[in-house]
């Protein structure tokens, strides 16, 4: 089934928040230059900016705080990400996933949620299925839209389903996988990696940079190493030599 977002039809998803700063901060110049590596660039400077977006999310009238928001009806993000295990493309209502918590570390977190493929089950995210979702932002902020991977605007967003339905001519023998048509649609999980649209390879790309700031982070921020880096400021708590 297809949906309409603020009356524009769309195949996969629409996001708000994260990954609408990252695809609006890419220049075609920067595109062309860059390639892939210009979604690292901008994912790694929207993720150190720390975006703290306070968003609200009606879904079908019922009110739900995110801090980044992603309405979809695929089971797949950014390529070979499972965000949805059961998602079915075929089935007229959309799933928001809105993660709440805000900040560097809780969007590194995030993503490296989404490419174990267990997002859906962090305490920190609410999954909401729906036919109708509003987005909003805090007043007087411009908060970014991506849908479909392509830049498309600022919030706020009315997003609905449609009866509209795509019809795929395919081999009878295995043409489907879990209900979606195979070689249909760039997202599915019989994509090769290779397949999967300007946005699926180069988001594995932020999603392998963003592990690395975790990793990093976590190495920084722990006890021992805030002592090493006090004893050469002469700061240190136990005033030892790490």
């Amino acid at each position: 089934h297809l949906a309409r977002v603020n009356g524009r039809r769309f195949m996969l998803m629409v996001g708000a928040g994260f990954d609408g700063e990252v695809v609006h901060a890419i220049s075609p110049g920067m595109n062309r230059r860059w390639g892939k590596y210009a979604f690292v660039i901008e994912g790694l400077r929207a993720i150190l900016a720390n975006p703290a977006q306070s968003l609200t999310v009606r879904a079908d009238g019922v009110q739900h705080p995110a801090a980044w928001a992603v309405v979809t009806n695929i089971a797949h993000y950014g390529g070979p990400y499972v965000l949805l295990p059961n998602a079915d493309p075929g089935e007229a209502v959309l799933t928001a996933i809105l993660f709440r918590k805000a900040g560097r570390i809780a969007m590194c977190s995030n993503l490296l949620r989404i490419g174990l493929g267990i997002a859906a089950k962090a305490n920190a995210v609410s999954v909401i299925r729906a036919t109708s979702f509003e987005i909003l932002g805090p007043s007087g902020v411009i908060v970014p839209v991506q849908v479909d991977g392509d830049a498309a605007g600022a919030l706020p967003l009315r997003i609905d389903v449609t009866d509209q339905v795509i019809r795929v001519l395919a081999p009878a023998s295995g043409a489907f996988v879990n209900g979606v048509a195979r070689g249909a649609c760039h997202m599915c999980p019989c994509s090769q990696a290779g397949d999967v649209g300007p946005q699926g390879s180069d988001m594995s790309y932020t999603l392998a940079a963003a592990l690395g700031l975790v990793a990093i982070g976590s190495i920084w921020f722990s006890p021992r190493a805030q002592d090493t880096a006090g004893f050469f400021r002469g700061t240190s708590r136990s005033g030892a030599a790490p």
